[in-house]
């Protein structure tokens, strides 16, 4: 998830960043009186930095619909695997999330701004967070075209092996879900404002990691320039002919854990400056929402196997 950080500017978006003077700030004392303001032409978003909610409103208003959309999203899916209702080819379902995705970002430009600012972005202060619909729409969100094209090209990368929608919907949505969670607990230290769709990506990550632990296939390489980054220490290092070199590709294991790592070390310092370009929050949540789908499908085909093996001893022995 990418945090919003776009210049004021008065078309087509009329928007006060949180991050501004050339640093990418999550919390920001905007006036002495420690208001946080987003300007969007049709609307304000002001809340009371100071103002802090009560335990129990963060249990009715966060924890509760957490679990209730997790719990949901999961017996559904299950239920449509029971009953062998397919949502279409996956590649297909994936062309019809970018279309989403694009109309969304059309409407952030073009007239529909103070919406997008209500139901499309999650937005998390120690006094204000936004509901769990923002928590799966902010996925289909993006402001800058390049953040959905790079969004939309890693997640296209992790769907290949799948044949229905079902599969990578179930995790990118339960990821989605879990990313927007830790979002507005990482708004308890910090003013948090993000969109995009990488919170659900990676909960697909997480979901194929989980299920391809040990296989240590080089799976996984970065992008353009990352992989120049690497490759050319890597080349210098082997021409030397040391055993040891720098790796230009990760398994799903070693890719998972470096995300995990980088978002828990990252998202601390986060947490201290005050700055960062990324919801490393939100990447670590929608990382670990892949993992227990992952997992909560695993023991479910467990137990249908056991039982099936337990009716076929009854029948025939």
């Amino acid at each position: 998830m990418l945090l919003q950080s776009l210049r004021y500017c008065s078309r087509p978006l009329r928007c006060v960043s949180l991050l501004q003077k050339g640093s990418s700030r999550v919390g920001h004392k905007w006036t002495k009186q420690n208001v946080i303001s987003v300007r969007f032409r049709r609307g304000n978003i002001r809340n009371n930095q100071n103002k802090s909610f009560s335990a129990s409103h963060y249990l009715l208003h966060g924890v509760a619909p957490f679990f209730i959309a997790t719990v949901g999203l999961t017996e559904g899916f299950k239920w449509l695997r029971q009953n062998k209702i397919s949502l279409g080819d996956a590649k297909i379902a994936w062309y019809a999330l970018a279309g989403s995705c694009l109309g969304v970002y059309l409407g952030w430009h073009y007239g529909a701004s103070a919406l997008m600012s209500r139901w499309f972005q999650v937005y998390a202060t120690r006094g204000a967070f936004t509901g769990w619909p923002t928590w799966i729409l902010s996925g289909i969100s993006h402001i800058s075209l390049l953040h959905m094209a790079v969004n939309m090209f890693v997640g296209h990368s992790f769907i290949q092996g799948f044949n229905k929608a079902n599969n990578w919907l179930e995790p990118f949505l339960v990821g989605a879900v879990w990313s927007g969670f830790f979002c507005v607990l990482y708004g308890c230290f910090r003013t948090i404002n993000a969109v995009g769709a990488s919170g659900g990506i990676c909960g697909i990550m997480g979901y194929l990691s989980y299920f391809m632990w040990n296989n240590e296939q080089k799976v996984i390489a970065p992008m353009f320039p990352f992989n120049l980054v690497l490759e050319l220490p890597h080349q210098l290092i082997a021409s030397t002919g040391s055993q040891y070199n720098i790796p230009t590709a990760f398994s799903m294991r070693e890719a998972t854990l470096l995300m995990i790592a980088t978002s828990v070390i990252f998202g601390i310092r986060q947490i201290q400056t005050g700055r960062g370009l990324f919801a490393h929050a939100g990447h670590l949540g929608g990382i670990l929402g892949g993992l227990f789908t992952a997992y909560n499908r695993d023991m479910a085909d467990r137990r249908k196997l056991r039982e099936n093996n337990q009716l076929a001893k009854f029948l025939f022995n």
